[in-house]
């Protein structure tokens, strides 16, 4: 059985100390997933964590929620992954990044007056 977190950790702790956090690992009550594999614009709905590990090259422009305020979390598993940074998603720095594998990236929507994804933070490794 894949232990409870009850408590404020980084999702690095998580993904690293929790390998098979993927099987019913609760994080901070939320169910950690897998990002679709392949999809351009994945369903993030009701998630807050997400295990980012493409089979093949992906481009991610917008990820998809009924959820007008949110933030997740992405753990990226390899360097098959590129997420736009301009239009639906927002990145600082307005350029597409493609994290290696071990990178983190943060996003989070501000609500109904806005549609898009916004960066919070990003560990690069």
């Amino acid at each position: 059985t894949a232990p409870t977190v009850n408590h404020p950790i980084s999702i690095s702790d998580v993904f690293l100390k929790f390998p098979n956090y993927r099987e019913k690992t609760s994080v901070r009550g939320l169910l950690s997933t897998d990002l679709t594999d392949g999809s351009a614009t994945p369903t993030v709905t009701g998630k807050e964590y997400f295990f980012v590990n493409n089979a093949v090259a992906t481009t991610i422009s917008d990820f998809v929620t009924t959820d007008a305020l949110q933030e997740i979390t992405l753990l990226f598993g390899n360097a098959n992954t590129t997420i736009t940074g301009a239009d639906r998603v927002r990145l600082k720095d307005s350029l597409d990044w493609t994290p290696v594998a071990g990178s983190i990236l943060t996003l989070y929507r501000k609500g109904n007056y806005s549609s898009a994804w916004w960066e919070k933070s990003r560990t690069a490794r």
